[in-house]
C-alpha cells in the first residue's frame, strides 16, 4: 500500500434518509369500492352483498335484548344489514345472524323485526331505496347467490 486513503473511508458517510410508509392493510385493499348505490353492505341473512340504499338497517334497542328496524339507517351503535325480504330475515333469525352482527348474547327479542316485515313496511322502504328494481328482481338475484358456504 502507497499510503494513500481510499476513497471510501475519506468521504463522508451519507446516506439516505429512510422514510417509513404507512403500513398498508391487506383487508383495506381488499373492499369493494363503493358502487353508484353508496357504501357495500352485507345482509346477515343471506350474506349477499347489495347497496346500503337497498338494505334494512337493524339495531339493539337501548340495553334491552331487543332488536328493531332502523328506519332512518343513522341509530348510534353497531348495525346488522337486511335485504328486505322475508326470505332474507328467515335466514338470518335461523342462522343466528342478527345476534351475530350485532354481538349479543342469550336470547334477543325480535318480534318488532318480524312486526314491521309482516306490516307491509318492507315494501315501502324497498322501492323508496332502490327505485329500479322490484322485491321480485331482488329475490332472484339472492336465489341466485344463496348457494351453500363450503370449507377451504
Amino acid at each position: 500500500m502507497d499510503g494513500s486513503v481510499s476513497p471510501r473511508s475519506s468521504a463522508p458517510d451519507v446516506r439516505e434518509p429512510v422514510t417509513t410508509s404507512a403500513p398498508t392493510s391487506s383487508r383495506a385493499d381488499a373492499r369493494p369500492a363503493p358502487g353508484p348505490g353508496g357504501p357495500v353492505r352485507t345482509c346477515v341473512g343471506c350474506r349477499g352483498k347489495g347497496a346500503r340504499t337497498e338494505l334494512v338497517r337493524l339495531v339493539r334497542d337501548g340495553d334491552h335484548p331487543r332488536v328493531v328496524v332502523d328506519e332512518g339507517r343513522s341509530a348510534p351503535g353497531r348495525g346488522g344489514w337486511l335485504h328486505p325480504s322475508q326470505s332474507c330475515l328467515e335466514l338470518a333469525l335461523r342462522r343466528g345472524g342478527v345476534v351475530r352482527a350485532l354481538r349479543l348474547q342469550g336470547p334477543v327479542d325480535t318480534t318488532a323485526v318480524v312486526a314491521w316485515f309482516e306490516s307491509g313496511a318492507v315494501h315501502g322502504a324497498a322501492s323508496a331505496s332502490a327505485p329500479g328494481r322490484s322485491i321480485e328482481q331482488s329475490n332472484e338475484r339472492r336465489e341466485r347467490v344463496d348457494t351453500p358456504m363450503g370449507t377451504r
